[in-house]
């Protein structure tokens, strides 16, 4: 198992591990010839919250090798704030080096760049734990196959700052309603507690197209029939707001779209430019 690289790019990584850090303590990197993806799964338990971020290996590194067993990926466990604190302490457009080694006989990610000044480098061994094959095969990305309805989502500032005055208010529970029309998607957030009660409504939200992955021409997406049923579902508020946090690191999304699954919860899908992308599934409260 191999796995060395130089960055081209590392605030892209460091974006995105600031994204994540508020989500869960740990996250998984899967390092692949094309992509890197930092995934975080809140627990193993069936309901738990997700995230997959998802980078174009050219877009941060420019020199790249890796090898390995299952298919040249390779799968670590690592401390978001730790890897947070190796990349983001590297100025960007310095020779930035990483790769996977062992001190002490535990694995670690060596990122290591030259000192400003004089002579020698400042190198971060950060520790992971290389997944087993059990643990590779849990994981699982959010299938967007099978929602029912899927719109271009509000303004994030919009529902982050719904969402923190929601959770100001003492209410820890929002139901979302989305009901499909002529004109779009009609989205009604609703919370309570025992003493108030907060609605808000956003109007004639553009229909997203649902991902077909067997089509092969634009033709033949046209003739995937869309299902646009309506669908009301409640869900952890601080779940909700962890997701928006994306707006802080990434302020200028290029898409936003939400799809809702049927009796699962919704999937949140984020693009940013042409070479990162995050997809959240946030589980529904089931009562």
């Amino acid at each position: 198992m191999k796995f060395r690289a130089t960055f081209q790019n590392n605030k892209a990584l460091s974006n995105v591990c600031e994204t994540l850090k508020g989500v869960n303590k740990r996250a998984v990197l899967k390092l692949s010839q094309d992509r890197l993806r930092v995934i975080v799964v809140t627990s193993m338990a069936e309901g738990s919250m997700q995230v997959w971020a998802s980078l174009k290996t050219a877009t941060i590194f420019n020199l790249f090798r890796i090898e390995s067993k299952l298919g040249n990926d390779i799968y670590c466990d690592v401390c978001i704030r730790d890897l947070l604190t190796a990349v983001k302490s590297e100025p960007s457009g310095a020779a930035i080096t990483v790769k996977l080694s062992k001190v002490a006989e535990r694995p670690v990610l060596t990122i290591a760049s030259p000192l400003r000044m004089g002579s020698g480098d400042v190198t971060h061994c950060v520790p992971v734990r290389v997944l087993d094959d059990t643990e590779i095969a849990n994981l699982a990305v959010p299938c967007l196959t099978e929602c029912v309805l899927a719109f271009v989502a509000p303004p994030l500032d919009a529902l982050s700052g719904l969402f923190e005055r929601v959770k100001g208010l003492g209410c820890s529970v929002v139901t979302l309603a989305a009901t499909p029309t002529a004109s779009g998607v009609t989205l009604v957030v609703t919370a309570r507690s025992s003493h108030v009660v907060v609605a808000a409504t956003y109007g004639c939200l553009a229909y997203a197209p649902r991902p077909n992955p067997t089509r092969t021409t634009a033709a033949e997406e046209a003739t995937v029939p869309v299902d646009r049923l309506a669908v009301t579902a409640s869900f952890d508020v601080k779940r909700l707001t962890a997701a928006l946090a994306v707006k802080d690191s990434q302020p200028h999304p290029t898409l936003t779209h939400i799809h809702c699954t049927p009796e699962s919860g919704i999937v949140l899908f984020v693009q940013c430019g042409k070479d990162v992308n995050y997809l959240y599934y946030i589980p529904q409260i089931v009562e």
